[in-house]
Protein backbone atom coordinates (compact mmCIF):
# COMPACT_ATOMS: atom_id res chain seq x y z
CA UNK A 1 0.00 0.00 0.00
CA UNK A 2 1.24 3.48 -0.92
CA UNK A 3 1.50 6.17 1.72
CA UNK A 4 -0.91 9.09 1.21
CA UNK A 5 0.60 11.97 -0.80
CA UNK A 6 0.87 15.38 0.79
CA UNK A 7 -0.96 18.19 -0.89
CA UNK A 8 1.28 20.97 -2.12
CA UNK A 9 0.43 24.66 -1.90
CA UNK A 10 0.13 27.59 0.46
CA UNK A 11 -1.97 27.69 3.55
CA UNK A 12 -4.44 30.46 4.17
CA UNK A 13 -2.22 31.89 6.93
CA UNK A 14 0.79 32.07 4.62
CA UNK A 15 -1.25 33.91 1.97
CA UNK A 16 -2.61 36.37 4.55
CA UNK A 17 0.94 37.12 5.76
CA UNK A 18 2.10 37.82 2.21
CA UNK A 19 -0.87 40.13 1.58
CA UNK A 20 -0.18 41.98 4.85
CA UNK A 21 3.47 42.49 3.89
CA UNK A 22 2.47 43.81 0.46
CA UNK A 23 -0.02 46.16 2.12
CA UNK A 24 2.63 47.55 4.48
CA UNK A 25 5.07 48.09 1.61
CA UNK A 26 2.38 49.87 -0.42
CA UNK A 27 1.45 52.08 2.54
CA UNK A 28 5.07 53.23 2.79
CA UNK A 29 5.81 53.50 -0.95
CA UNK A 30 2.65 55.32 -2.13
CA UNK A 31 3.22 58.62 -0.26
CA UNK A 32 6.85 58.64 -1.38
CA UNK A 33 5.78 58.10 -4.99
CA UNK A 34 3.18 60.88 -4.78
CA UNK A 35 5.80 63.29 -3.39
CA UNK A 36 8.13 62.36 -6.24
CA UNK A 37 5.43 63.04 -8.83
CA UNK A 38 4.64 66.40 -7.21
CA UNK A 39 8.34 67.37 -7.27
CA UNK A 40 8.62 66.54 -10.96
CA UNK A 41 5.72 68.90 -11.69
CA UNK A 42 7.62 71.70 -9.94
CA UNK A 43 10.53 71.16 -12.35
CA UNK A 44 8.42 72.57 -15.18
CA UNK A 45 7.93 75.84 -13.28
CA UNK A 46 11.65 76.03 -12.45
CA UNK A 47 12.51 75.48 -16.13
CA UNK A 48 10.10 78.16 -17.38
CA UNK A 49 11.29 80.59 -14.70
CA UNK A 50 14.90 79.94 -15.67
CA UNK A 51 14.25 80.59 -19.36
CA UNK A 52 12.35 83.79 -18.58
CA UNK A 53 15.06 84.88 -16.16
CA UNK A 54 17.72 84.81 -18.90
CA UNK A 55 15.65 86.92 -21.30
CA UNK A 56 14.47 89.38 -18.65
CA UNK A 57 17.99 89.75 -17.24
CA UNK A 58 19.42 90.55 -20.66
CA UNK A 59 16.66 93.05 -21.46
CA UNK A 60 16.91 94.68 -18.03
CA UNK A 61 20.62 95.29 -18.43
CA UNK A 62 20.10 96.76 -21.91
CA UNK A 63 17.04 98.96 -21.24
CA UNK A 64 16.96 99.42 -17.46
CA UNK A 65 13.36 98.17 -17.18
CA UNK A 66 11.72 94.80 -16.91
CA UNK A 67 9.69 93.73 -19.94
CA UNK A 68 5.99 93.44 -19.20
CA UNK A 69 5.02 91.51 -22.34
CA UNK A 70 6.49 88.03 -22.50
CA UNK A 71 5.20 87.51 -26.05
CA UNK A 72 7.68 90.04 -27.43
CA UNK A 73 10.57 87.82 -26.43
CA UNK A 74 8.93 84.53 -27.32
CA UNK A 75 9.07 83.33 -23.72
CA UNK A 76 6.99 80.22 -23.14
CA UNK A 77 4.43 81.17 -20.50
CA UNK A 78 2.40 77.99 -20.13
CA UNK A 79 3.05 74.31 -19.86
CA UNK A 80 1.39 71.13 -18.77
CA UNK A 81 1.35 72.24 -15.12
CA UNK A 82 2.16 75.97 -15.35
CA UNK A 83 -0.94 77.96 -16.25
CA UNK A 84 0.68 81.40 -16.46
CA UNK A 85 4.02 83.17 -16.22
CA UNK A 86 3.86 86.83 -15.16
CA UNK A 87 6.71 89.34 -15.23
CA UNK A 88 6.33 92.42 -13.03
CA UNK A 89 8.56 95.48 -13.36
CA UNK A 90 7.05 97.04 -10.22
CA UNK A 91 8.06 94.13 -8.00
CA UNK A 92 11.03 92.93 -10.09
CA UNK A 93 9.57 89.44 -10.06
CA UNK A 94 8.68 86.58 -12.34
CA UNK A 95 5.91 84.36 -10.98
CA UNK A 96 4.84 80.99 -12.35
CA UNK A 97 1.22 80.19 -11.50
CA UNK A 98 0.40 76.50 -11.20
CA UNK A 99 -2.65 74.62 -10.04
CA UNK A 100 -0.30 73.22 -7.37
CA UNK A 101 0.62 76.68 -6.09
CA UNK A 102 2.80 79.63 -7.11
CA UNK A 103 6.56 79.86 -7.42
CA UNK A 104 8.55 82.97 -8.23
CA UNK A 105 11.92 84.60 -8.70
CA UNK A 106 12.89 88.02 -7.34
CA UNK A 107 15.60 90.18 -8.91
CA UNK A 108 17.83 92.23 -6.65
CA UNK A 109 19.22 95.16 -8.64
CA UNK A 110 21.70 95.95 -5.86
CA UNK A 111 23.42 92.58 -6.11
CA UNK A 112 22.24 91.77 -9.67
CA UNK A 113 21.16 88.31 -8.57
CA UNK A 114 17.96 86.31 -8.80
CA UNK A 115 16.48 84.66 -5.75
CA UNK A 116 13.85 81.95 -5.90
CA UNK A 117 10.99 82.55 -3.48
CA UNK A 118 7.91 80.74 -2.38
CA UNK A 119 5.96 82.70 0.18
CA UNK A 120 3.32 85.35 0.58
CA UNK A 121 5.92 88.04 -0.01
CA UNK A 122 5.99 89.90 -3.31
CA UNK A 123 2.18 89.84 -3.50
CA UNK A 124 2.22 86.09 -4.05
CA UNK A 125 -0.37 83.82 -2.52
CA UNK A 126 -0.86 80.07 -2.58
CA UNK A 127 2.74 79.03 -2.01
CA UNK A 128 3.97 75.47 -2.43
CA UNK A 129 5.06 73.40 0.57
CA UNK A 130 8.81 73.62 1.18
CA UNK A 131 9.32 69.87 1.11
CA UNK A 132 8.48 69.82 -2.61
CA UNK A 133 10.82 72.65 -3.62
CA UNK A 134 14.50 72.65 -4.57
CA UNK A 135 16.69 73.72 -1.65
CA UNK A 136 17.41 77.17 -3.12
CA UNK A 137 13.67 77.98 -3.20
CA UNK A 138 12.80 77.01 0.35
CA UNK A 139 11.91 79.74 2.85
Amino acid sequence: MKPPTKQKGFTLIELMIVIAIIGILAAVALPMYQDYIFKTKIVEAITLLGAAKVVVDEDYHMTGTFPEDTAVFGIKTTGKYVTNLVISDANKTIIATMNLGNLGMYYSAASTTWTCFNSNSHNMTNGIENKYLPIECRN
